[in-house]
């Protein structure tokens, strides 16, 4: 299991949100996460080890926004929208950073799954106990 941390910055355009990207083991949390403020715009994104891209957002448009809370997406590392079981969705809004801790351990248990409808990533059976 990784323990160190790798932040890595890339710009999607000039002028843009920076996108930050960070690798870390199991213990992640919210605190870990870089966010980028841009113009009251928050931006952060983490990649699990199971290779699961999560963005974490909050402006005036996500879910909570206005609020002050956060909105979290699943995406694979093509930055392709990936549905999680547990959400019965790709987003989640509405959550404090402590939200955000929960949810992050929790993504990190799950592994793709094929189904009729196409991949869904949801809990595998050896990672219930971790």
């Amino acid at each position: 299991m990784r323990m160190g941390v790798v932040a890595r910055r890339r710009l999607r355009s000039p002028c843009k949100l920076a996108r930050f990207l960070l690798c870390i083991g199991m213990n992640v949390k919210f605190d870990n996460v870089v966010m980028e403020d841009f113009d009251g715009e928050k931006h952060g994104l983490i990649r699990l080890d199971n290779g699961l891209e999560i963005s974490i957002v909050q402006n005036g448009l996500s879910y909570g926004g206005k609020r002050g809370l956060y909105e979290m997406g699943a995406m694979k590392s093509d930055g392709g929208m990936v549905y999680i079981e547990e959400w019965q969705d790709e987003v989640k809004g509405w959550l404090t950073p402590e939200d955000i801790d929960k949810e992050l351990q929790m993504l990190q248990k799950l592994r793709p799954t094929n189904s009729p409808a196409g991949t869904v990533w949801r809990t595998a059976a050896g990672c219930q106990g971790l």
